[in-house]
Protein backbone atom coordinates (compact mmCIF):
# COMPACT_ATOMS: atom_id res chain seq x y z
CA UNK A 1 0.00 0.00 0.00
CA UNK A 2 1.18 3.52 -0.79
CA UNK A 3 2.01 5.99 1.99
CA UNK A 4 -1.17 8.03 1.39
CA UNK A 5 -3.28 4.88 1.65
CA UNK A 6 -1.50 3.86 4.86
CA UNK A 7 -2.17 7.32 6.31
CA UNK A 8 -5.88 7.03 5.52
CA UNK A 9 -6.06 3.59 7.15
CA UNK A 10 -4.30 4.91 10.23
CA UNK A 11 -6.62 7.88 10.82
CA UNK A 12 -9.89 6.16 9.92
CA UNK A 13 -12.11 4.68 12.60
CA UNK A 14 -14.59 2.93 10.29
CA UNK A 15 -13.74 0.95 7.14
CA UNK A 16 -16.08 0.11 4.23
CA UNK A 17 -14.89 -2.28 1.49
CA UNK A 18 -16.91 -2.05 -1.75
CA UNK A 19 -16.88 -2.90 -5.45
CA UNK A 20 -20.05 -0.95 -6.39
CA UNK A 21 -22.28 1.89 -5.19
CA UNK A 22 -25.14 -0.32 -3.96
CA UNK A 23 -22.76 -1.90 -1.44
CA UNK A 24 -21.88 1.63 -0.28
CA UNK A 25 -25.56 2.55 0.04
CA UNK A 26 -26.18 -0.57 2.12
CA UNK A 27 -23.19 0.25 4.34
CA UNK A 28 -24.39 3.83 4.88
CA UNK A 29 -27.88 2.58 5.72
CA UNK A 30 -26.20 0.56 8.49
CA UNK A 31 -24.23 3.58 9.67
CA UNK A 32 -27.43 5.65 9.66
CA UNK A 33 -28.97 3.03 11.93
CA UNK A 34 -25.88 3.06 14.17
CA UNK A 35 -25.56 6.90 14.07
CA UNK A 36 -22.06 6.84 12.56
CA UNK A 37 -21.33 9.76 10.22
CA UNK A 38 -17.61 10.53 10.41
CA UNK A 39 -14.09 9.05 10.27
CA UNK A 40 -15.17 6.70 7.45
CA UNK A 41 -12.78 5.31 4.84
CA UNK A 42 -14.10 3.69 1.66
CA UNK A 43 -11.72 1.05 0.30
CA UNK A 44 -12.45 -0.10 -3.25
CA UNK A 45 -10.93 -2.25 -5.98
CA UNK A 46 -13.03 -0.37 -8.55
CA UNK A 47 -10.99 2.42 -10.17
CA UNK A 48 -14.12 4.12 -11.52
CA UNK A 49 -15.43 4.61 -7.98
CA UNK A 50 -12.05 5.81 -6.72
CA UNK A 51 -11.63 8.35 -9.54
CA UNK A 52 -15.20 9.67 -9.53
CA UNK A 53 -15.13 11.83 -6.42
CA UNK A 54 -18.24 13.69 -7.63
CA UNK A 55 -20.55 10.70 -7.12
CA UNK A 56 -19.05 9.96 -3.70
CA UNK A 57 -19.71 13.62 -2.87
CA UNK A 58 -23.37 13.33 -3.90
CA UNK A 59 -23.87 10.22 -1.73
CA UNK A 60 -21.94 11.88 1.08
CA UNK A 61 -24.30 14.89 1.04
CA UNK A 62 -27.45 12.75 0.85
CA UNK A 63 -26.46 10.69 3.90
CA UNK A 64 -25.15 13.73 5.82
CA UNK A 65 -21.67 12.26 6.16
CA UNK A 66 -19.03 14.82 7.13
CA UNK A 67 -16.48 13.37 4.72
CA UNK A 68 -15.98 10.05 2.99
CA UNK A 69 -12.30 9.36 2.40
CA UNK A 70 -11.53 6.91 -0.42
CA UNK A 71 -8.58 4.73 -1.37
CA UNK A 72 -7.91 2.11 -4.04
CA UNK A 73 -6.40 -1.36 -3.64
CA UNK A 74 -5.95 -3.94 -6.37
CA UNK A 75 -6.52 -7.70 -6.11
CA UNK A 76 -2.86 -8.55 -5.45
CA UNK A 77 -2.22 -10.28 -2.13
CA UNK A 78 1.49 -9.63 -1.49
CA UNK A 79 3.94 -10.10 1.39
CA UNK A 80 4.07 -6.31 1.78
CA UNK A 81 0.28 -6.09 2.04
CA UNK A 82 0.15 -8.83 4.67
CA UNK A 83 2.91 -7.06 6.59
CA UNK A 84 0.95 -3.78 6.52
CA UNK A 85 -2.20 -5.54 7.73
CA UNK A 86 -0.19 -7.14 10.56
CA UNK A 87 1.13 -3.72 11.62
CA UNK A 88 -2.38 -2.24 11.64
CA UNK A 89 -3.61 -5.26 13.57
CA UNK A 90 -1.09 -4.45 16.29
CA UNK A 91 -1.55 -0.66 16.25
CA UNK A 92 -5.25 -0.10 15.58
CA UNK A 93 -8.66 -1.13 16.73
CA UNK A 94 -11.42 0.18 14.49
CA UNK A 95 -14.97 0.97 15.56
CA UNK A 96 -16.36 -1.02 12.63
CA UNK A 97 -15.40 -2.85 9.46
CA UNK A 98 -17.93 -3.49 6.67
CA UNK A 99 -17.35 -5.84 3.75
CA UNK A 100 -19.68 -5.23 0.79
CA UNK A 101 -18.39 -8.08 -1.36
CA UNK A 102 -17.73 -11.42 0.32
CA UNK A 103 -16.37 -12.94 -2.91
CA UNK A 104 -13.31 -10.66 -2.94
CA UNK A 105 -10.59 -12.46 -0.98
CA UNK A 106 -8.47 -9.36 -0.42
CA UNK A 107 -11.44 -7.72 1.33
CA UNK A 108 -11.88 -10.79 3.50
CA UNK A 109 -8.27 -10.54 4.67
CA UNK A 110 -8.92 -7.06 6.08
CA UNK A 111 -11.79 -8.48 8.14
CA UNK A 112 -9.10 -9.94 10.42
CA UNK A 113 -8.14 -6.42 11.57
CA UNK A 114 -9.29 -5.68 15.11
CA UNK A 115 -12.60 -3.85 15.42
CA UNK A 116 -15.53 -3.57 17.82
CA UNK A 117 -17.98 -4.71 15.14
CA UNK A 118 -17.60 -6.62 11.88
CA UNK A 119 -20.36 -6.54 9.28
CA UNK A 120 -21.14 -7.88 5.84
CA UNK A 121 -23.80 -6.14 3.73
CA UNK A 122 -25.78 -7.24 0.69
CA UNK A 123 -24.15 -7.26 -2.72
CA UNK A 124 -27.40 -6.95 -4.65
CA UNK A 125 -28.73 -10.16 -6.19
CA UNK A 126 -25.34 -11.83 -5.57
CA UNK A 127 -26.47 -12.33 -1.98
CA UNK A 128 -28.90 -14.92 -3.37
CA UNK A 129 -25.87 -17.04 -4.32
CA UNK A 130 -24.40 -17.09 -0.84
CA UNK A 131 -25.60 -20.58 0.01
CA UNK A 132 -24.99 -21.89 -3.51
CA UNK A 133 -21.17 -22.05 -3.45
CA UNK A 134 -21.09 -20.26 -6.81
CA UNK A 135 -19.75 -16.84 -5.90
CA UNK A 136 -18.07 -17.21 -2.54
CA UNK A 137 -14.49 -16.17 -1.86
CA UNK A 138 -12.37 -19.02 -0.49
CA UNK A 139 -11.42 -17.06 2.62
CA UNK A 140 -15.01 -16.65 3.78
CA UNK A 141 -15.06 -20.23 5.08
CA UNK A 142 -11.79 -19.63 6.95
CA UNK A 143 -13.32 -16.49 8.47
CA UNK A 144 -16.38 -18.43 9.57
CA UNK A 145 -14.28 -21.10 11.32
CA UNK A 146 -12.04 -18.51 12.97
CA UNK A 147 -14.83 -16.34 14.34
CA UNK A 148 -17.06 -19.19 15.38
CA UNK A 149 -14.18 -20.72 17.30
CA UNK A 150 -13.37 -17.33 18.87
CA UNK A 151 -17.01 -16.69 19.81
CA UNK A 152 -16.97 -13.35 17.96
CA UNK A 153 -19.88 -12.05 15.96
CA UNK A 154 -19.94 -11.78 12.19
CA UNK A 155 -23.08 -9.75 11.49
CA UNK A 156 -24.98 -9.71 8.20
CA UNK A 157 -26.93 -6.51 7.47
CA UNK A 158 -29.40 -7.63 4.82
CA UNK A 159 -32.67 -6.74 3.16
CA UNK A 160 -33.35 -10.41 2.37
CA UNK A 161 -35.38 -12.73 4.59
CA UNK A 162 -33.09 -15.62 3.85
CA UNK A 163 -31.17 -18.03 6.05
CA UNK A 164 -27.47 -18.42 5.33
CA UNK A 165 -24.70 -20.84 6.26
CA UNK A 166 -22.09 -18.26 7.27
CA UNK A 167 -23.60 -15.68 9.60
CA UNK A 168 -25.18 -16.52 12.94
CA UNK A 169 -26.20 -12.90 13.55
CA UNK A 170 -28.33 -10.74 11.29
CA UNK A 171 -29.78 -7.23 11.27
CA UNK A 172 -32.58 -6.42 8.83
CA UNK A 173 -31.94 -3.62 6.36
CA UNK A 174 -35.21 -1.75 5.90
CA UNK A 175 -33.56 1.15 4.04
CA UNK A 176 -34.91 3.53 6.67
CA UNK A 177 -32.93 6.52 5.42
CA UNK A 178 -33.86 6.12 1.75
CA UNK A 179 -37.42 5.25 2.76
CA UNK A 180 -38.05 8.57 4.51
CA UNK A 181 -36.75 10.38 1.40
CA UNK A 182 -38.55 8.33 -1.27
CA UNK A 183 -41.95 8.14 0.42
CA UNK A 184 -42.25 11.92 0.18
CA UNK A 185 -42.24 11.69 -3.61
CA UNK A 186 -45.28 11.58 -5.86
CA UNK A 187 -45.59 8.41 -7.93
CA UNK A 188 -45.94 9.07 -11.66
CA UNK A 189 -48.46 6.53 -13.00
CA UNK A 190 -47.60 7.30 -16.64
CA UNK A 191 -43.88 6.65 -16.28
CA UNK A 192 -41.99 3.35 -16.63
CA UNK A 193 -38.23 2.93 -16.26
CA UNK A 194 -36.52 0.15 -18.21
CA UNK A 195 -33.38 -0.81 -16.30
CA UNK A 196 -30.62 -1.93 -18.64
CA UNK A 197 -28.26 -4.89 -18.47
CA UNK A 198 -24.54 -5.25 -19.15
CA UNK A 199 -25.19 -8.74 -20.59
CA UNK A 200 -25.82 -7.07 -23.95
CA UNK A 201 -22.08 -6.36 -24.14
CA UNK A 202 -21.21 -10.08 -24.19
CA UNK A 203 -22.49 -12.15 -27.12
CA UNK A 204 -22.41 -15.36 -25.10
CA UNK A 205 -25.34 -13.96 -23.11
CA UNK A 206 -27.43 -11.77 -25.38
CA UNK A 207 -27.12 -10.26 -28.85
CA UNK A 208 -28.01 -6.62 -29.39
CA UNK A 209 -30.53 -7.65 -32.03
CA UNK A 210 -32.41 -9.91 -29.60
CA UNK A 211 -32.26 -7.29 -26.87
CA UNK A 212 -33.64 -4.53 -29.09
CA UNK A 213 -36.44 -6.89 -30.03
CA UNK A 214 -37.30 -7.21 -26.31
CA UNK A 215 -37.27 -3.44 -25.85
CA UNK A 216 -39.52 -3.10 -28.90
CA UNK A 217 -41.98 -5.60 -27.40
CA UNK A 218 -41.97 -3.56 -24.18
CA UNK A 219 -42.76 -0.45 -26.21
CA UNK A 220 -45.66 -2.21 -27.93
CA UNK A 221 -47.03 -3.52 -24.63
CA UNK A 222 -46.78 -0.17 -22.85
CA UNK A 223 -47.35 2.16 -25.80
CA UNK A 224 -49.47 4.55 -23.71
CA UNK A 225 -46.73 5.01 -21.11
CA UNK A 226 -43.75 7.34 -20.96
CA UNK A 227 -40.80 4.94 -21.28
CA UNK A 228 -37.33 5.85 -20.00
CA UNK A 229 -34.23 3.70 -20.47
CA UNK A 230 -31.71 3.69 -17.62
CA UNK A 231 -28.48 1.85 -18.60
CA UNK A 232 -26.67 -0.58 -16.33
CA UNK A 233 -23.47 1.00 -14.85
CA UNK A 234 -21.31 -1.32 -16.98
CA UNK A 235 -23.51 -1.23 -20.08
CA UNK A 236 -22.10 0.20 -23.31
CA UNK A 237 -24.72 1.88 -25.50
CA UNK A 238 -23.96 1.55 -29.22
CA UNK A 239 -24.88 4.15 -31.85
CA UNK A 240 -27.40 1.68 -33.26
CA UNK A 241 -29.02 1.31 -29.82
CA UNK A 242 -29.21 5.09 -29.35
CA UNK A 243 -30.88 5.52 -32.74
CA UNK A 244 -33.34 2.74 -31.91
CA UNK A 245 -34.38 4.41 -28.65
CA UNK A 246 -34.71 7.76 -30.39
CA UNK A 247 -36.88 6.23 -33.11
CA UNK A 248 -39.11 4.52 -30.52
CA UNK A 249 -39.33 7.74 -28.49
CA UNK A 250 -37.79 6.12 -25.44
CA UNK A 251 -35.76 8.61 -23.43
CA UNK A 252 -32.18 7.56 -22.68
CA UNK A 253 -30.83 8.64 -19.28
CA UNK A 254 -27.20 9.74 -19.32
CA UNK A 255 -25.74 9.66 -15.80
CA UNK A 256 -23.05 7.95 -13.74
CA UNK A 257 -25.26 7.90 -10.65
CA UNK A 258 -26.69 4.59 -9.40
CA UNK A 259 -30.43 4.27 -10.04
CA UNK A 260 -31.29 4.63 -6.33
CA UNK A 261 -29.51 8.00 -6.09
CA UNK A 262 -30.65 9.22 -9.52
CA UNK A 263 -34.33 8.68 -8.69
CA UNK A 264 -33.81 10.31 -5.30
CA UNK A 265 -32.96 13.51 -7.18
CA UNK A 266 -36.02 13.32 -9.46
CA UNK A 267 -39.24 15.21 -8.70
CA UNK A 268 -41.36 12.04 -8.90
CA UNK A 269 -40.94 8.25 -8.84
CA UNK A 270 -42.00 5.95 -11.72
CA UNK A 271 -44.98 3.72 -11.07
CA UNK A 272 -43.40 0.93 -13.12
CA UNK A 273 -39.92 -0.52 -13.53
CA UNK A 274 -38.81 -3.31 -15.85
CA UNK A 275 -35.56 -5.26 -15.56
CA UNK A 276 -33.62 -8.47 -16.07
CA UNK A 277 -33.03 -9.32 -12.37
CA UNK A 278 -31.98 -5.84 -11.25
CA UNK A 279 -30.70 -5.52 -7.65
CA UNK A 280 -32.59 -2.22 -7.42
CA UNK A 281 -35.86 -4.18 -7.28
CA UNK A 282 -34.89 -5.53 -3.86
CA UNK A 283 -34.38 -2.00 -2.55
CA UNK A 284 -37.56 -0.56 -4.03
CA UNK A 285 -39.70 -3.50 -2.90
CA UNK A 286 -38.60 -2.95 0.71
CA UNK A 287 -39.21 0.80 0.52
CA UNK A 288 -42.48 0.93 -1.43
CA UNK A 289 -43.86 -2.55 -0.64
CA UNK A 290 -46.68 -3.09 -3.17
CA UNK A 291 -47.09 0.50 -4.41
CA UNK A 292 -45.03 -0.09 -7.56
CA UNK A 293 -45.29 -2.37 -10.58
CA UNK A 294 -41.95 -4.18 -10.63
CA UNK A 295 -41.73 -6.32 -13.78
CA UNK A 296 -38.92 -8.73 -14.60
CA UNK A 297 -38.34 -10.89 -17.67
CA UNK A 298 -36.54 -14.20 -18.24
CA UNK A 299 -34.38 -15.48 -21.05
CA UNK A 300 -34.54 -19.25 -21.53
CA UNK A 301 -31.17 -19.49 -23.28
CA UNK A 302 -29.41 -17.63 -20.46
CA UNK A 303 -31.23 -19.66 -17.79
CA UNK A 304 -30.16 -22.92 -19.43
CA UNK A 305 -26.51 -21.89 -19.91
CA UNK A 306 -25.80 -20.07 -16.63
CA UNK A 307 -26.90 -21.64 -13.37
CA UNK A 308 -26.89 -18.50 -11.23
CA UNK A 309 -29.68 -16.89 -13.28
CA UNK A 310 -31.86 -19.84 -12.41
CA UNK A 311 -31.51 -18.90 -8.73
CA UNK A 312 -32.34 -15.28 -9.57
CA UNK A 313 -35.40 -16.43 -11.54
CA UNK A 314 -36.68 -18.52 -8.62
CA UNK A 315 -36.47 -15.55 -6.24
CA UNK A 316 -37.91 -12.99 -8.66
CA UNK A 317 -40.83 -15.25 -9.59
CA UNK A 318 -41.89 -15.29 -5.93
CA UNK A 319 -41.47 -11.56 -5.31
CA UNK A 320 -42.08 -9.67 -8.56
CA UNK A 321 -44.31 -9.68 -11.63
CA UNK A 322 -43.12 -11.66 -14.63
CA UNK A 323 -43.38 -9.84 -17.94
CA UNK A 324 -43.89 -12.02 -21.02
CA UNK A 325 -42.20 -10.36 -23.98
Amino acid sequence: MQSETLRKFYYAKNLIFITNYLQLINALELYYKKKINQNILIVTNNLNIFKNRKIIGVIEDIYNIKKLETCYIDHTISIRLLLNITIFFLLKKYNSIINGNYSVNIFNIFIFLRSKKKYFVDDGTSTLLFNKNLNRGRLINVIKLFYNSSYLKLILFSGYNLKNKIFNHKIKNNYNFLKKKFLLKKIDKKQIFILGTNLINDKKYLSEKDYLNRINNIKIKFYKKNLIYFPHPREKISKNFRNFLLKKKIKLVSTNLPIEIYLLNCSSFPKGLISFYSSAFIVFKIIFKNKLNLFYYDDKLILNKFQKYGFFSDYFSKNFKKLKI
